[in-house]
């Protein structure tokens, strides 16, 4: 199944739904025959509303999975990522994101709406033409315009009738339509027919009527001027209408107001009253009034815990931001305000609640990559001055799966790093090192490593370059290169040492630690530098660090038949991951419990936790770690006598191992060559041509059929 698909639709459902029973019913009979379908319409007429609408009702009737992607603020290099990340699909840096992405969804039966694609029409166009011929999946755009992909089946939304923009406008203003006189009537029919009968329009003549009665509104309505706004891009005359009546709206608030409007266009979706404060330089007083001014006037919504503008209203706010003297200062401002942001939002990281505070990161993830834009346009001026954005950008790219995005970036930056300090290069370098860890890239690694100790070495930064060493060493570890392994570390080591960098230092030991368990089998010097590396972790270290010296510590002593001790660190590694919610790393943990569990022949057990695992490794895959636990699945399988499965399970992960080039080192090397040694070689074949038929993103739903199999296939059984 796709990861978890957030909820994260932009429409204001105050708003109410108000007739389109035709649209309605035409777009429910679309999403059950599956495709794609264009929703067109100016700006403001309820494309987003209609299409929230229609996908509820389908997904209660059928209880159909629903995905709704806006790509409000999207830039155009980041609407797969962004339609990735919605989705719960993880990039892999060796694979075309978007064939990542169709394999992933070619499991179970999903609607996916991308909002608000005008501004993306091509971008939006090649991912709807790959994921179309999914037999499962249909996907719903909103655009202003058609996005012309192959064949492409497009339903023109036009603006309320009379009656129904009168109902729309009596719901909205929470007047009885039956109870109405013929006067109030006659009135709302002109108010309807003076702003083209559109949804945006109504909805902001609506909230005018707390300071205006129904007669007033229509005089006023009446004598709007003809503003040269335009909400959205396009020619349609009905856009005017909305500029007009924003601009009639905005030239009713108070100075503070009108400020704040302007300035929230700035923002690609969510703002807070400290984005304001921190921009407007007025008072926390009176922008908690400018903001309740906006939002009864129903310029702003409110959510839970920020404001956020409708696109076509953020659209007219941008125009008039942009004709403001000092709009350079405002981006300037803006990207200050971004640094400030992230510089919070990272501290809260390494804190004990580091999960809510990268949540609050990536929620700013189009804004952070607005002001790396700023900076781009000026690097050897600019870069510098964001740095904490752009350690935020990095934390984000590497943690979330979006690496492949990341990686466009990173050459967008490379593309000026030879105009910038030896410094920045060696930042802007060590970032692609970053990246492609996450991917399990490790020869992109080993092919990079020398520009970034380069870099660092002319800038004398010598904490970059302890860094960059031990990256490095995981990297040779990995790929089998167990003597540059250790030269890198120890040059790691040494350097941390040297300026006292006790995490540093920890670090290094555990990778240290791990050479010498995975590449040399010296399991009685690796335990020592385990526990060094631990003692060192107590006072300074992170949770994730504490959680990797644990879980490699409870991999050794498992490999050492101490179970109970084995079982005890792994829970305490499982602790400490939890902590910072690293769901690849706790599944490593489960599978080294599930492993404990094989070896004590307890079916229970292993089963429990080896599932658990996969699952952990569906939502959040990892190469390395998916391709261990394919062996441990495989042993399992065998202690059940459950040859097939068993052969399944090694044949993935001989596949993940070759695609991803990880080599099988040590202690795991030499358990798994043992035990597929004891499956005949026909078998093991078979299983490779089945496993290869498969692609490589859905091998934890293959490993979910294996345990699935060994239950079925031996049911009452113990290990053998």
């Amino acid at each position: 199944m796709v990861g978890e698909v957030l909820d994260s639709h932009p429409v204001d459902t105050r708003v109410p739904f108000v007739g389109r029973e035709s649209e309605l019913q035409r777009l429910l009979a679309f999403l059950r025959r599956g495709g794609a379908m264009t929703l067109v319409g100016p700006g403001g007429v309820g494309k987003s509303r209609l299409a929230l609408e229609a996908t509820q009702r389908f997904e209660r009737d059928t209880a159909r999975a629903t995905a709704y992607i806006s790509l409000v603020g999207v830039a155009p290099e980041a609407v797969l990522g962004t339609a990735m990340a919605e989705l719960g699909v993880s990039q892999d840096g060796t694979r075309d994101p978007l064939a990542t992405l169709y394999d992933a969804l070619a499991r179970e039966p999903l609607v996916i709406v991308l909002d608000n694609c005008e501004h993306v029409p091509d971008e939006a166009s090649a991912l709807i033409e790959r994921l179309r011929t999914l037999e499962n999946v249909a996907i719903l755009a909103t655009s202003q315009q058609r996005l012309d992909y192959a064949d492409e089946e497009a339903l023109a939304l036009e603006p309320f009738s009379t009656s129904s923009g009168i109902e729309f406008f009596c719901a909205r203003s929470g007047r009885e339509q039956a109870r109405l006189t013929t006067g109030e009537r006659e009135t709302m029919r002109a108010i309807v027919q003076r702003v083209d009968g559109l949804a945006i329009a109504l909805d902001l003549a609506a909230a005018r009527l707390a300071s205006l009665s129904l007669e007033e509104l229509a005089d006023e309505l009446a004598n709007l001027k003809p503003y040269q706004l335009r909400s959205t891009r396009g020619n349609d005359p009905r856009h005017r209408t909305i500029g007009n009546v924003i601009a009639w709206t905005h030239s009713r608030l108070s100075p503070d107001a009108q400020d704040l409007f302007a300035l929230g266009s700035l923002f690609a979706d969510a703002f807070y009253e400290a984005d304001m404060t921190a921009l407007a330089a007025i008072s926390a007083d009176r922008v908690d009034a400018a903001l309740r001014e906006l939002v009864d006037s129903s310029l702003v919504v409110r959510t839970e815990l920020a404001y956020r503008m409708l696109l076509p209203i953020q659209a007219v706010a941008r125009r008039m931001l942009a004709t403001r003297p000092n709009r350079a200062a405002l981006d300037e401002a803006f990207a200050d305000r971004m640094v400030a942001f992230s510089q919070e939002a990272i501290a809260e990281l390494r804190g004990r609640d580091g999960t809510a505070a990268f949540q609050r990161l990536y929620a700013r993830y189009s804004d952070l990559c607005s002001a790396l834009g700023w900076a781009l346009k000026k690097p050897e001026e600019r870069l510098e001055r964001i740095d904490d954005a752009f350690t935020a950008l990095s934390e984000i790219w590497s943690q979330s799966g979006r690496y492949t995005e990341g990686m466009r970036y990173v050459d967008r930056l490379e593309a000026v790093a030879g105009r910038l300090s030896p410094e920045r290069r060696g930042r802007i370098y060590y970032l692609r090192l970053r990246l492609a860890h996450a991917a399990s890239d490790h020869l992109m690694m080993l092919e990079h490593g020398p520009l970034v100790i380069s870099a660092f070495s002319i800038a004398g930064n010598r904490l970059g370059l302890a860094r960059a060493y031990n990256a490095l060493a995981i990297a040779a570890l990995s790929t089998g290169k167990v003597d540059e392994a250790m030269n890198n570390v120890e040059m790691s080591l040494r350097i941390y040492t040297q300026i006292g960098h006790e995490i540093g230092i920890a670090s290094a030991l555990t990778n240290q630690a791990n050479v010498y368990f995975d590449g040399k089998s010296d399991f009685a010097r690796a335990r020592l530098i385990y526990r060094e590396a631990l003692e060192r972790l107590e006072t300074s270290g992170t949770s994730e660090l504490r959680g990797i010296a644990l879980g490699n510590l409870a991999e050794l002593e498992h490999a050492c038949l101490e179970y109970d001790l084995a079982a005890e660190l792994a829970r305490r590694a499982i602790a400490q991951f939890e902590a910072v919610s690293n769901l690849p790393m706790i599944a490593w943990q489960h599978e080294v419990l599930g492993r404990i569990a094989v070896a004590r022949a307890d079916v229970l057990a292993a089963n429990r936790h080896l599932t658990i695992a996969t699952d952990l490794l569906r939502r959040a895959p990892q190469p390395r770690y998916a391709a261990q636990l394919a062996e441990a699945i495989g042993r399992y399988a065998l202690r059940m006598n459950a040859q097939r499965y068993a052969a399944l399970a090694f044949a993935s992960a001989r596949r993940l191992r070759r695609e991803y080039h990880i080599n099988r080192l040590g202690f795991r090397a030499r358990e798994a060559v043992a035990d597929e040694a004891l499956l005949p070689s026909e078998l093991l074949a078979d299983a490779s041509v089945e496993v290869e038929r498969r692609p490589a993103v859905q091998t934890a739903e293959m490993l979910f059929a294996v345990l699935d199999g060994i239950g079925r296939s031996t049911a009452g059984e113990s290990l053998v």
